[in-house]
């Protein structure tokens, strides 16, 4: 694992190895699950206007995940118990305009960074995809991007919208941000990344995932 991460970490600060650490992950990742999976991947996924299941009341029904992520209590649960990377998401055909996109979550990123390692760290974003097909292969291919925002055992930050209470009560907090789409395809996703190398130590829930057309949360 440390020979393939190697390279980059003798020439790069800790935040630029950081963001290269997560891309090499996902990418080695992609490689692992193969192109006629991930092509697989999609087929259904996709919704005519709204995220579909986005409370996760029937479990990960209508979403897409890889590697540690779980349903618990009416919640998605992205952990560090099996691999370096964990995601899930979910492809709509929203159509073109301006969007508002919200929902809540609760971190329970790891502190622990080991000599050498990095925080575990949570990401929020949108892709946006003309062909769904194009969206994971080996080299990630998207039309554009739009991240929400990043997290780790410090806090949030790259905050693409705002970040409040959330109505769920203590320890979650409620994101909301609005964002203008010109392709067929939004594809939000939540990724994990195991930047510790500490395995099960980092877990982060999502619920209430929503999208709804025009730009006031």
């Amino acid at each position: 694992m440390w020979e393939l991460f190697l390279p980059v970490l003798v020439f790069l600060n800790e935040k630029e190895s950081n963001k290269i650490l997560a891309v090499e992950a996902k990418e080695a990742c992609v490689r692992r699950l193969g192109l006629a999976w991930a092509l697989a991947l999609f087929v259904g996924a996709t919704s005519a206007s709204a995220i579909l299941n986005g409370d996760f009341t029937s479990a990960l029904i209508h979403w897409k995940t890889a590697w540690h992520v779980t349903s618990a209590g009416g919640e998605a649960v992205l952990a560090d118990t099996q691999d370096v990377h964990a995601f899930v998401f979910q492809a709509d055909e929203v159509g073109a305009g301006q969007f508002t996109i919200e929902f809540d979550f609760r971190s329970a990123l790891s502190v622990e960074v080991p000599d050498g390692a990095f925080n575990d760290s949570f990401y929020a974003s949108v892709y946006y995809v003309d062909t769904l097909s194009d969206f994971i292969t080996e080299n990630d291919k998207f039309d554009a991007s739009q991240g929400l925002f990043d997290c780790d055992a410090n806090g949030n930050f790259n905050i693409n919208g705002t970040i409040g209470d959330s109505p769920k009560g203590a320890g979650w907090s409620h994101f909301s941000g609005t964002f203008n789409n010109s392709h067929t395809y939004v594809i939000v996703i939540f990724e994990l990344y195991d930047l510790n190398f500490v395995a099960g130590d980092s877990a982060v829930r999502v619920d209430n995932v929503a999208v709804t057309a025009g730009g006031t949360p």
